[in-house]
């Protein structure tokens, strides 16, 4: 299923030659190494992971799913504390969650019944960062919630830079007299395992042709040059646009290698994972009446789920 990584510098980064075609109601992913493309009708996605000390599974979690003929695709990225081999079960575990639930239509409500499952299995004893991206092909409408993981890093292809998309709730909006809206209050958004009952956002936005979505887990962030300085959010921005958007596929390999260098002799002392993901060039995009009825379609059904 896999292609693993043999270098922590990225400099045997190659995926397979050809793009694991991921067909509809299948899923894909793992906790394992892995480089790999994937081609899902709706999205184009490349995959690196590492675990630590070349362990054969870790803390890290990479999932893909698509549904709905294909116009649904929902990815995650998740960390859980700790590395290597000694928290590889517990990560099995997480994932085996998220598909038991793979079906849940609401994703906030999906995030709540992972963190509950997930939370009854640890005891409290270990927690996990999640990123949780829902994203409806036709239109490039995604929705993320997040689960204390760092913010994803969006290419915005139309004026060609890379930003940070911050996933922070609005603050919640009062009432006549100061009172608090009890559906705006901002939801808890905390790290999977830590409270059985917590609750969690989402956050909106649209994907346009060629955009690029950069997920990643805080083995690549909290990577450290040669003066004992971790790369961070802003620092990984800064590498990333230092490179080309001409060949997606090749972005995360010369990303790795890149952070590989700025490391040094240590390299990554982490699980490592990254997720790069962008619409489909062979994705339909409906005009809006047609938007305008999928849109509607997909409210009834939820309508008729609960």
């Amino acid at each position: 299923m896999t292609d693993p990584a043999s270098n922590s510098d990225g400099s045997s980064l190659t995926a397979a030659a050809e793009p694991y075609s991921l067909q509809c109601m299948e899923v894909w992913g793992g906790n394992d190494a892995a480089v790999r493309a994937v081609s899902m009708p709706s999205m184009d996605a490349w995959v690196y992971s590492r675990p630590m000390d070349e362990s054969a599974a870790g803390g890290d979690v990479h999932y893909l799913s698509s549904c709905i003929s294909g116009k649904i695709t929902r990815l995650l990225i998740a960390d859980v504390a700790g590395h290597g081999a000694g928290v590889a079960d517990v990560s099995h575990r997480l994932r085996g969650h998220l598909r038991r639930f793979a079906s849940e239509f609401d994703q906030r409500r999906l995030m709540e019944r992972v963190n509950t499952e997930f939370s009854g299995v640890t005891g409290g004893d270990t927690f996990a960062t999640a990123l949780l991206a829902t994203c409806y092909g036709p239109t490039g409408e995604l929705e993320i919630s997040s689960a204390g993981h760092p913010p994803p890093l969006w290419y915005n292809a139309r004026v060609r830079t890379w930003s940070v998309l911050e996933l922070e709730p609005a603050a919640p909006k009062l009432r006549t007299g100061g009172r608090v809206q009890p559906e705006a209050v901002s939801p808890d958004n905390i790290p999977l395992g830590i409270f059985e009952k917590s609750t969690y956002g989402s956050l909106k936005t649209t994907l346009g042709r060629g955009d690029l979505l950069l997920f990643y887990t805080d083995g690549i962030i909290e990577s450290k040059g040669g003066t004992g300085v971790m790369l961070g959010i802003q620092g990984l921005r800064s590498q990333v646009s230092q490179i080309p958007v001409v060949d997606a596929g090749a972005i995360l390999a010369r990303l790795m290698s890149s952070i590989g260098v700025r490391a040094g002799p240590e390299g990554i002392t982490d699980d490592a994972t990254m997720l790069l993901v962008r619409l489909s060039a062979t994705s339909r995009t409906l005009n809006p009446l047609q938007v305008a009825v999928s849109l509607a379609l997909r409210l009834l059904r939820r309508g008729a789920g609960a």
